[in-house]
């Protein structure tokens, strides 16, 4: 049930999945990929696969690259849930979360660089009234100050 309301509210969020991406990925952020049974998902990455461990409960093929251990692929037979995936890729252990789905389908995802910047939260002056102005050599007047950003809670750093 808990499965079918993540699905569902995934699927209006995220209204398509790019077959063929490239992109920078932080691992302290679940990665999301969505599979079709019976195709095939390649991803690569920027050091090589120690291991790739799936839940329990699962009939997700998963296979590390033969010649070159810096890619996976993911193999879905008939999957109804989300299954939960952690994968050590150099001393970096990085989660997913792989969403069967009908309609999205990626074939290939290259990662390009894992990063560790976590947002910082952004202050800035907002004027209190619609018409005030602000003049860079006077201290600003009928401002607050704000916070804007991205709150983090985590068990450690």
């Amino acid at each position: 049930m808990l499965c079918n309301i993540i699905l569902f509210l995934l699927s209006i969020f995220d209204a398509s999945a790019e077959r063929i991406l490239h992109k920078s990925i932080n691992p302290k952020n679940v990665q999301t990929v969505f599979v079709v049974p019976g195709k095939p998902l390649l991803i690569e990455y920027p050091c090589d696969i120690k291991y790739a461990l799936p839940g329990t409960k699962t009939d997700l093929e998963i296979k590390v690259g033969v010649e070159k251990k810096n890619n996976i692929t993911f193999w879905a037979h008939s999957m109804s849930d989300v299954i939960g995936i952690n994968i050590m890729c150099g001393e970096h252990l990085l989660v997913y979360d792989v969403i069967p789905h009908k309609h999205k389908y990626q074939n290939y995802i290259r990662v390009t660089d894992l990063t560790f910047t976590m947002n910082e939260s952004k202050r800035r002056l907002i004027s209190s009234s619609e018409n005030a102005s602000f003049n860079e050599n006077q201290k600003p007047k009928n401002r607050k100050l704000i916070s804007e950003g991205t709150l983090f809670k985590s068990g450690r750093r």
